[in-house]
């Protein structure tokens, strides 16, 4: 199955607490970018730390197997099924979707670019 993300408007009141990334940030109770992921598993809920400004996305990594989310600037790869991310790089405020091969353009506040494509990022 190809896990379904959506950036949520808050916390959600009910259920099991969101999980935290990075663990240490979610330790004082605070909200941050709030993403759903829906796997064979089951959903659950990450509450991510905002970036420093710049865009706020969700979406499925172009290796169908991952997510990606950009939360308020900063670029992470979440493993869905394991509950596990990488924050990639900060700064992000475009994404462009290319395609052949799938992927992703991300521009880092105009002064630089970077490619994720199928293999990571490139």
């Amino acid at each position: 199955m190809v896990p379904a993300v959506r950036v949520l408007h808050g916390l959600p009141p009910y259920g099991p607490p969101a999980i935290a990334f990075p663990g240490e940030w979610g330790r004082l109770g605070r909200e941050g970018i709030v993403v759903e992921f829906r796997t064979e598993a089951g959903t659950w809920v990450g509450n991510f730390q905002p970036g420093l400004g710049g865009l706020q996305l969700a979406g499925l990594h172009p290796n169908k197997r991952d997510a990606v989310v950009i939360a308020a600037g900063d670029l992470w790869v979440i493993d869905p099924d394991v509950r596990t991310a990488e924050r990639l790089l900060p700064a992000i405020d475009a994404a462009l979707d290319v395609r052949d091969p799938d992927g992703w353009v991300y521009s880092r506040q105009g002064l630089a670019l970077a490619r994720l494509g199928p293999e990571g990022l490139l």
